[in-house]
């Protein structure tokens, strides 16, 4: 919902600063949470860690609860307006780009880990390594993403595309190599964080009378992929 919420939070002309920061704070959680999940696991034990998750989990809600403003409802979203997202024809385009896009992004996802174990021949701990890499540069990737879709949701979508794309070519070739594929992975990562919110601002700006419908449907889209690609890599 950070498309629809992002801009009512921090109201500007171009609606997508809101939305990049919430993004931000998403790729921030993705890159923390996973190496402290890890370490308290190893330390306390998995039950422990899930209990220190509930924890913070419930300290956040209070946080918001105190600090967040209040965003009233202005319009409740219908069924009615869930199918109307698909006759607008830009809003289409972008829900099926999205569709397409993060099917093939879930697909080659889901070997990267076996790829960089068998070809590139590193280490658990290395992969580790590099999937960290791969959520930082995400992180400066939402950055990027949030500036380029402010100015035009076209251009991002097709740069984080490309970002996206060529270095999964690029790793077919060159990806035996330890090094490149590190920078292949990491420039990988940029373009998956400029991605959403390029994809969410084209989707969200070609129907600005349903935001929160327009997004619901959006993220339908990317989930019904990435759990049937990961699926498929199981």
């Amino acid at each position: 919902m950070g498309i629809s919420l992002g801009p009512r939070l921090l109201p500007e002309p171009t609606g997508t600063r809101g939305a990049t920061v919430v993004f931000a704070g998403t790729s921030l959680g993705t890159i923390a949470g996973l190496p402290v999940g890890t370490i308290l696991g190893g330390l306390i034990g998995w039950r422990w860690a899930f209990g220190a998750a509930a924890v913070v989990s419930v300290l956040l809600v209070l946080l918001q609860a105190f600090f967040v403003p209040p965003l009233p409802v202005r319009n409740s979203v219908r069924w009615h307006d869930l199918l109307a997202v698909w006759w607008i024809p830009q809003a289409r385009l972008g829900l099926l780009m999205a569709f397409a896009l993060f099917f093939g992004q879930f697909f080659a996802y889901t070997y990267i880990a076996p790829f960089l174990g068998q070809v590139s021949r590193l280490s658990d701990t290395a992969i580790g390594v590099v999937l960290l890499l791969m959520g930082v540069t995400g992180f400066f990737g939402t950055l990027l993403g949030g500036r380029t879709a402010s100015r035009d949701a076209r251009r991002d979508v097709g740069g984080a595309a490309l970002l996206i794309a060529v270095p999964v070519l690029l790793l077919v070739l060159a990806g035996s190599s330890p090094v490149a594929a590190m920078i292949l992975v990491g420039v990988w990562g940029v373009g998956l964080g400029a991605l959403p919110i390029g994809l969410q601002t084209w989707t969200s700006r070609a129907a600005p009378a349903v935001p929160e419908a327009s997004a619901v449907v959006f993220v339908s889209m990317v989930r019904w992929p990435s759990r049937q690609d990961r699926s498929v890599g199981a």
